[in-house]
């Protein structure tokens, strides 16, 4: 084994819990934005921040009690979900001898123990149309990919 390969990586320091000031690239700017990305957080603490509280231009999630920041989707991915939206929507409405009970909403945050943001969200068998802040979707994009 070469030397590099053994060697240990030096620990990394730990960032501060959620209720600090947030990380902005504009140290007069105490909204969370990318620069805030790493920070521990807790579902219940993201679902209470008002959105004044974000840099605008980003979408935001909770993953596994670390705030995540990413750029929206661009225009070819945003097309594309688009698209399988619409031919969705086709084949749900189509008739056949078996009707389809699913509807489909893009750019879903799923509540569940995380915030995650899903591309596209499927929910099938409600019965009815779906409550988005408290239905999980069936199907979420990123659980797919």
């Amino acid at each position: 084994m070469s030397q590099a390969a053994t060697k240990k990586t030096p620990s990394r320091p730990i960032r501060n819990a959620a209720t600090t000031k947030p990380i902005a690239a504009d140290p007069d700017d105490d909204r969370y934005g990318p620069g805030s990305a790493g920070l521990k957080m807790t579902p219940e603490e993201f679902d209470d921040l008002p959105a004044s509280e974000f840099v605008r231009g980003n979408r935001y999630e909770v993953i596994n009690g670390v705030f995540v920041a990413s750029p929206f989707p661009g225009p070819g991915e945003r097309s594309l979900n688009d698209y399988l939206g619409y031919m969705l929507t086709q084949f749900f409405e189509t008739p056949s001898k078996q009707p389809i009970d699913a509807d489909t909403l893009p750019e879903q945050t799923i509540a569940t123990t995380n915030r995650r943001r899903a591309d596209r969200a499927i929910w099938v068998g409600l019965g009815r149309k779906p409550n988005e802040q408290t239905d999980v979707p069936a199907i979420d994009r990123k659980s797919v990919v």
